[in-house]
């Protein structure tokens, strides 16, 4: 059996996206579909990156050798994303962050396991038969970053980039306030009147952004 995988990222501030697609022909889907550890085996070829054996980026549950009905790629895989995968018949979820609380996905701490939420979760995951797939340590090696180019590109600010300091935007200056109207950007906000705080920088790092205090970054009264 014959099968590409490709790999695309879009990501804004907060709510994020990381796609994996997988393409065969329509002939070959039919006779049969890859597994989810097959997916995961595609991805780890195409990446671009070495792949690590201590890692974050594993499988946090189902069973890998099921075939797969369906991908849905998000930036956390919480319960009501986990319920539009299944109602669509998505039964492999890829997600950048963790699934169960802590960054390994193992026992929360202080979570009891009879836990209501953790239980809730757990429950439906097994009872809809869903694979959930982490991807997060080798998206982030990727040169340049995987999150920050897909954020970039969805917020259409490779035009402020620094070309020596991918982290730095240098942007119109604005009120918090402004920025914020665009959809697209969710701002982390302080305990100021976001209307009293102009920006003329930003400086990015990972998922976050924040006005970054060396880069020119200044509130309207000082």
């Amino acid at each position: 059996m014959r099968w590409m995988a490709g790999m695309f990222a879009r990501t804004t501030v907060g709510v994020g996206l990381i796609g994996v697609a997988l393409c065969a022909t329509r002939a070959e889907a039919q006779e049969k579909r890859p597994t989810a550890r097959e997916v995961e085996a595609a991805i780890q070829e195409h990446i671009g990156v070495p792949w690590m054996s201590k890692t974050v980026d594993t499988f946090k549950a189902g069973n890998p050798d099921t075939p797969v009905t369906g991908i849905a790629v998000t930036m956390m895989a919480t319960l009501d994303v986990l319920q539009r995968a299944a109602a669509n018949g998505q039964n492999l979820i890829i997600t950048h962050e963790p699934t169960f609380f802590n960054h390994y996905d193992d026992k929360p701490e202080g979570m009891d396991e009879n836990d209501v939420v953790w239980k809730e979760k757990r429950a439906f995951i097994e009872q809809h038969k869903l694979i959930i797939w982490r991807l997060h340590d080798h998206w982030h090696m990727r040169k340049p970053d995987g999150i920050q180019a897909g954020m970039t590109h969805a917020l259409g600010w490779e035009k402020f980039q620094d070309p020596s300091n991918p982290h730095l935007f240098t942007i119109p200056e604005t009120t918090l306030s402004g920025l914020a109207t665009d959809e697209r950007l969710q701002h982390h906000r302080s305990g100021r009147d976001v209307d009293e705080v102009c920006v003329e920088s930003i400086f990015f790092e990972g998922a976050d952004l924040f006005g970054h205090p060396d880069a020119g970054s200044r509130s309207a009264d000082g």
